[in-house]
């Protein structure tokens, strides 16, 4: 019997990943990055790039992400109202205060699907929101980011032997890349 084994612990949800992500948050029209965040692909991360995206718009804009459903909850806890009903005086347990999407709110998911290494269908739906033109939810500005990105930053490139060993590394190396990537943007635009 092994005692000093790792203790596992069962996953809260089923998209949960134990691995390092990379979250980004950008804005389309200028192809600024709002913000970014690097730790697992859980709740609170999501909660974390949505607060810190939060604090630094001065309306509430369209949110396009993937299929991923943890942006839906994180968007709620910042956008959301809770509507409280009122007690009906009948028996029973009174029903509990609810989260629902500010009238403002506008978030749509772009989900693909593959089979065997080829997509096959792209699906546009709208989550929040009404009167979502289909031609403006599209990922694939962040996509060609994320591409820039692995390409310039050796940490994150796929199959490479310059990974980062600690999160803390991984974290400074992105504020760096950020900087870069405005810097080169910035010389372009001069010439």
């Amino acid at each position: 019997m092994d005692l000093y084994g790792e203790k596992t612990v069962p996953k809260n949800e089923e998209y949960e990943d134990n691995g390092t992500w990379i979250w980004v948050s950008m804005a389309p029209e200028c192809r600024m990055v709002l913000s970014h965040a690097v730790g697992e692909r859980n709740q609170t991360m999501a909660r974390e790039i949505v607060a810190k995206t939060a604090k630094r718009l001065a309306s509430i804009p369209l949110f396009v992400t993937d299929g991923l459903r943890f942006y839906a909850g994180a968007l709620l806890e910042e956008y959301g109202q809770r509507v409280k009903y009122p007690p009906t005086g009948k028996r029973g347990r009174p029903r509990k205060d609810r989260l629902v999407p500010n009238e403002e709110l506008k978030y749509a998911q772009v989900i693909k699907h593959r089979q065997g290494g080829r997509l096959k269908e792209v699906i546009k739906k709208a989550v929040f929101g009404k009167e979502i033109e289909t031609e403006l939810i599209s990922t694939s500005l962040i996509e060609r980011l994320n591409l820039t990105l692995r390409q310039d930053n050796n940490r994150i490139s796929r199959k490479t032997i310059g990974f980062s060993k600690k999160i803390g590394g991984l974290r400074k190396q992105m504020r760096i890349s950020k900087n870069l990537f405005y810097h080169k943007l910035y010389i372009l635009l001069i010439l």
